[in-house]
């Protein structure tokens, strides 16, 4: 037996035809030339409910570790996305899924569509409407679920394992590839670590306050390292100071200036900056015909890096700067021979202080950066192969 809906169908089929074939109107008041539905003046009244489909994001955060510097593809569920890291750290890497739901409308709508119609053979546009059948018992709807990833990842800020340093009081030392802590007052040192980055040289380090790390130079891969609080060391993906680089320091904006005596280079390692690791300026210079082996940078002694400059020829000793702006070195003062001759690690204070530390003997010269008379300290460890940072914001010492 034909059901009443099929009837339906076949009645306004052969009503619509008929007035058709005589070219004239058929005003019956309904068009039932529809397959899923019939109208009723300006709307068409549906059969079945509409169909309603929800898309709804799920987002899944997991974490994974890089051993280095690098561009690397993220775990499973993201095969086609890559981070990029500056260095060894933890990332955080969000996938994004999305819920697909489609279920039956259960309450009154309308909307407009557009639908092939078989009886004109064209499309057809119009205004559909649903009301729900009134009914006393309980309606059970059934959804379909599809569940779709979307193959997008974020990285969130990486986290680094390793310990900082605290802008303590004391001046770091390293010694070829061990790094000591150097109280400047006593001169009592204390080893941190030894076998530093690959075990080779280690020179030009410098204290960056903005994420309490000592940076250095490795001059066996030419690569810059980041110095944790327990002489732990990454390799950052920076690029290369000048070849031979024996001077170093960080100032207060992140950026690493360092050189030799007759080249240098400011590279940005400032955390998060859009630049980080890359060249900002270079250049070449001259130390006046002094031998210089290390700078400090001090924030309230202006823009410049201040170093202890000496003609070992001569046992003259002099107070130099370099200006960070015009990049040409100037003399603060001339002491003569004054007897320290080979400094090769520097350490600033923020009052206008500057720790010198004698190669030949260790002896450690406290040198006013005004260019009033220096004078010895305390005495530290002797080297021929060193370079010194210090948190240049701690004014104990």
């Amino acid at each position: 037996m034909a059901s009443p809906r099929n009837i339906l169908y076949a009645l306004g089929t052969a009503l619509y035809v008929s007035a058709y074939a005589a070219a004239v109107p058929l005003d019956i008041g309904v068009d039932v030339c529809l397959p899923f539905g019939i109208q009723v003046g300006l709307f068409i009244d549906l059969f079945e409910p509409p169909q309603i489909t929800e898309v709804v994001p799920i987002f899944a955060t997991a974490t994974t570790t890089v051993p280095s510097a690098g561009v690397y593809t993220v775990p499973s569920g993201t095969s086609v996305a890559t981070v990029t890291a500056h260095e060894a750290s933890e990332m955080c890497i969000t996938s994004v899924t999305t819920k697909t739901t489609t279920y039956p409308c259960s309450t009154s709508t309308s909307f407009t569509t557009t639908w092939w119609d078989p009886c004109i053979s064209s499309s057809s546009t119009g205004t559909c409407r649903w009301t729900p059948p009134a009914t006393s018992a309980p309606t059970t709807i059934t959804a379909t679920v599809t569940a779709t990833i979307t193959e997008s990842a974020t990285s969130c800020v990486p986290t680094t394992p390793t310990a900082t340093l605290s802008c303590d009081p004391y001046g770091y030392l390293i010694q070829y590839a061990t790094l000591y802590r150097v109280d400047l007052t006593t001169g009592d040192t204390t080893q941190v670590s030894t076998g530093l980055g690959d075990n080779t040289s280690i020179n030009s380090i410098g204290y960056n306050v903005l994420d309490n790390y000592i940076y250095g130079y490795q001059s066996s891969t030419g690569t810059i390292l980041r110095i944790s609080a327990d002489g732990t060391t990454v390799t950052i993906d920076a690029d290369s100071p000048p070849a031979g680089s024996n001077i170093g320091d960080v100032d207060t904006n992140g950026h690493y200036w360092v050189g030799t005596e007759t080249t240098w280079a400011q590279i940005d390692l400032a955390p998060g900056s859009a630049t980080y690791g890359q060249t900002l300026a270079n250049g070449t210079t001259s130390t006046l015909g002094y031998a210089v082996a290390d700078w400090v940078y001090i924030p309230d002694a202006g823009e410049y890096m201040y170093a202890v400059g000496s003609v070992s020829s001569m046992n003259e000793t002099a107070l130099l700067r370099f200006d960070l702006s015009t990049h040409e070195w100037e003399s603060v003062a001339d002491y003569g021979a004054l007897g320290v001759i080979g400094v090769g690690a520097v350490y600033g204070m923020n009052n206008g202080t500057l720790y010198a530390s004698e190669n030949g003997n260790g002896q450690i010269w406290q040198f006013p950066v005004s260019g009033d008379t220096p004078f010895e300290v305390s005495q530290g460890p002797a080297s021929g192969n060193n370079d010194g940072a210090r948190c240049v914001l701690n004014l104990l010492a």
